[in-house]
């Protein structure tokens, strides 16, 4: 198709809407946009031999060396630090550095070891400049460390299976995107009506605490004048000379939970002229997590919001990260931007323009300042937080990108695509590093690990490929579980456990330190189900606890 028609095309089903087409049309039919005449017989008769020479030059690509597999200098301090003490370290496997050819396999006695990550061998000028950790978060690092959970295999693995928070939103059928921070304090959740909404469980949890102190001392007090009134009360109601609202006190004083409920009618009625109370917050009030009394006094008094809203895009919300220090949120939406928020304040503090259609996917950086991001023009950018202008542009898949990662050192990303190929770029230069096929559908989610040597991507028919980084070739297919899309994938903090998300409504856990025996069909070490609620966002705290969400759907199943 030439470059006119081509572009004409896409213009009308974006600014038509047909965004159900237009994905359909990414997902199953591939269009390449040319500036020359249309190809002749002899020239179609050739193709088969411009593809043989193509995977050719793959081939050789995967088998190029490539030095940027290795951990940042301040993780593997910190690493070594820790494990002196006894604690830390991550799952590394028996993978060189070099080439696919000297890539020797997995030694039993090497999958149980816990060590320090191997630092990059490249100088530092050579590297994308990364900003220097900050002695505060040396600290918590190592408290993380220290409190992490040694994640395996139950029988025999050394370990046990990771804990899993389920978050589920209610009442919230247009919810587009879900992402939670890392150590599980804040929520978000793009909407198709461009908003986003984000929650702070920390200060839930908190006020939740204070309020159940507040009522147990009320609990005591109201004990208390209960012998010295219990009397007169019976003498009042006996007569019936109370009026009802003398009835009402009397329940009041006799039950602490009447009482509560009597203060609550009178503030909302006080509240009701100001304006204070929000019709949503019933319906998330539930996901917040606190008990529905402390909650409806939230609503009633206004002291502190459910939930912040974000407003600003002009179109869906589709992705959302947020920073590892909490005090940014990356959005994405159909408008074409990306925007950047402040968590405290909740104001949008930029917005960056580049893509010319639609962005999926958005990450930081894991130490901060750069972010990337994934369209539908086919297209992965790099950006940082200073800058309104993207850095790099990946550009090399044949469909839209669906996902982008970083590598834990931040030199590499690796991106998705509907092409049903995975990428793998070098940051500073701009050049790809790694192709991998081999899935039979387009690319939905993709993970690196935290050892930085092996990835995993999840295809659009559940099966699930991992990959070795270094020796750019497939490990392992882990398939035969998932009847929908996987969406979502992350590694624990030690990188031995791998979970999936599944559009089919359930979690899998699986034990990386098989991924290379050869003998049989992997199976997960443990699969969990919801209700009625598709897992779209799955993620480990540094400390090994499994986070999961979804938007519950009626019609899931």
């Amino acid at each position: 198709m030439s470059q006119f028609s081509h572009q004409l095309l896409f213009s009308f089903l974006e600014q038509s809407s047909f965004m159900l087409l237009l994905r359909l049309l990414n997902e199953h039919v591939q269009i390449s946009a040319t500036t020359r005449a249309p190809l002749s017989r002899k020239d179609i008769d050739a193709l088969p031999k411009q593809e043989t020479n193509q995977m050719e030059e793959e081939d050789k690509l995967n088998q190029e060396k490539f030095e940027f597999w290795g951990a940042l200098p301040a993780e593997n301090e910190l690493h070594s630090i820790a494990l002196a003490k006894g604690f830390g370290g991550i799952l590394q496997p028996g993978i060189s550095l070099g080439g696919g050819g000297d890539s020797s396999s997995m030694s039993s006695s090497s999958q149980q070891l816990l060590v320090a990550p191997q630092p990059m061998t490249i100088p530092p000028d050579k590297a994308v400049p990364i900003p220097d950790m900050k002695e505060r978060e040396k600290q918590k690092r190592l408290k993380d460390l220290q409190a992490r959970i040694k994640l395996g295999a139950p029988n025999g693995g050394g370990g046990i299976m990771p804990s899993i928070c389920m978050y589920t939103l209610l009442n919230a059928e247009s919810s587009t995107s879900i992402c939670i921070s890392r150590d599980a304090s804040l929520v978000a959740s793009g909407f198709g009506d461009s908003t986003v909404k984000m929650w702070n469980l920390e200060k839930a949890r908190s006020y939740a605490r204070s309020w159940s102190m507040e009522d147990k001392k009320k609990k005591k007090k109201a004990a208390a004048s209960l012998s010295s009134s219990s009397s007169a009360a019976a003498a009042m109601v006996l007569d019936g000379s109370t009026s009802s609202s003398n009835s009402n006190g009397v329940g009041a004083e006799i039950d602490p939970s009447l009482m509560r409920d009597v203060k609550l009618k009178d503030n909302n009625n006080n509240n009701n002229n100001n304006n204070t109370t929000s019709s949503s917050s019933t319906t998330s009030s539930s996901f917040v997590g606190g008990s529905r009394r402390a909650i409806s006094k939230q609503e009633i008094d206004g002291t502190w919001p459910l939930y912040k809203k974000l407003v600003g895009h002009r179109g869906p919300v589709f992705c959302a990260d947020f920073s590892h220090d909490k005090e940014f949120l990356l959005t994405g939406s159909q408008d074409c931007t990306i925007r950047l928020w402040n968590t405290e304040t909740a104001l949008s503090l930029a917005s960056y323009r580049g893509h010319s259609y639609p962005v999926w996917d958005v990450t930081f950086s894991p130490v901060g300042y750069y972010f990337a991001s994934a369209s539908l023009d086919t297209t992965a950018r790099l950006w940082c937080t200073h800058r309104s202008y993207p850095l790099r542009l990946f550009a090399g898949h044949q469909s839209d990108v669906q996902c982008v990662r970083f590598h834990p050192n931040s030199n590499v990303i690796a991106t998705g695509s509907l092409d049903k190929t995975v990428r793998l770029w070098d940051v500073q230069s701009g050049d790809a590093a790694r192709l991998f096929r081999g899935h039979a559908t387009g690319v939905r989610s993709v993970a690196m690990a935290p050892n930085g040597r092996i990835a995993a991507s999840g295809g659009e028919d559940g099966k699930v490929f991992v990959w070795d980084l270094p020796g750019g070739r497939k490990l392992t297919v882990l398939e035969n579980q998932h009847q929908k899309a996987i969406v979502s994938l992350d590694f624990s903090d030690d990188g031995a456990i791998l979970a999936c998300g599944s559009m089919d409504g359930s979690v899998s856990l699986w034990d990386v330190r098989r991924v290379q025996q050869p003998s049989g069909i992997m199976k997960p070490l443990k699969r969990y189900y919801t209700k009625s609620a598709p897992v779209s966002f799955v993620r480990f705290t540094p400390r090994n606890l499994l986070l999961a969400a979804g938007v519950y759907r009626v019609d899931h199943r």
